[in-house]
């Protein structure tokens, strides 16, 4: 994986589960605030996609590959089964 890529991959995907981690949290403790909870869900959905965006880009293939963060943890271990086309020999 390229190392610029790295850095995004790990704070979107990250954050992305940390939020939907915080989202559930919201909602089941706090019923009241589930408008919050669904911002977080909402959020955690963007910063998942982008993560996998830079992801499928550091390992060489299209950034609509990352398009599979929909999924969230699902996507993310789909993309990471593909083979990395910039891996160093």
């Amino acid at each position: 994986m390229l190392q610029q890529y790295k850095k995004q991959t790990n704070i979107g995907v990250g954050l992305g589960f940390v939020s939907q981690i915080a989202g559930k949290v919201i909602e089941n403790n706090l019923p009241s605030l589930h408008i919050i909870a669904w911002l977080f869900f909402v959020a955690s959905l963007a910063l998942t996609v982008w993560g996998c965006i830079h992801y499928a880009k550091g390992k060489g293939y299209s950034g609509y590959w990352g398009s599979l963060g929909v999924l969230w943890l699902l996507g993310f271990v789909i993309l990471a089964l593909f083979p990395d086309r910039h891996k160093t020999t």
